[in-house]
């Protein structure tokens, strides 16, 4: 399986709320709600599932759950911290249907 963080080939990893770097608000704020910079400002700042090493799990896993790995920023979810996500094998992920397309987690943004 496919760390979505290092990109690295991975045995074990562990099913995450995360978000990538969501890029700044612009100084003048949005024109309004229907304005598509502030959709897209809101599609990037959502919690996604992804799947990530123990590694980069360790890494995202502190007081405010936000961490650099590669270059890139990740905010990890509340709720995915304190380690109450569980650990899942190679054989276990197949067990559950999560292939190795599907182990890269959804599209994040990845930041500049």
């Amino acid at each position: 399986m496919i760390c979505y963080c290092c990109q690295r080939d991975v045995s074990l990893v562990r099913r995450v709320l995360l978000r990538g770097d969501p890029g700044e608000c612009p100084p003048g704020g949005f024109a309004s709600p229907a304005d598509p910079a502030y959709q897209a400002y809101l599609h990037n700042n959502a919690f996604r599932t992804a799947f990530i090493c123990p590694g980069c799990y360790h890494s995202l896993d502190n007081e405010f759950g936000v961490g650099e790995i590669g270059g890139r920023a990740f905010n990890l979810a509340g709720k995915s911290r304190g380690g109450r996500v569980p650990v899942y094998s190679r054989h276990e992920a197949d067990k559950l249907g999560m292939m190795d397309d599907e182990a890269t987690g959804p599209q994040l943004p990845l930041g500049p």
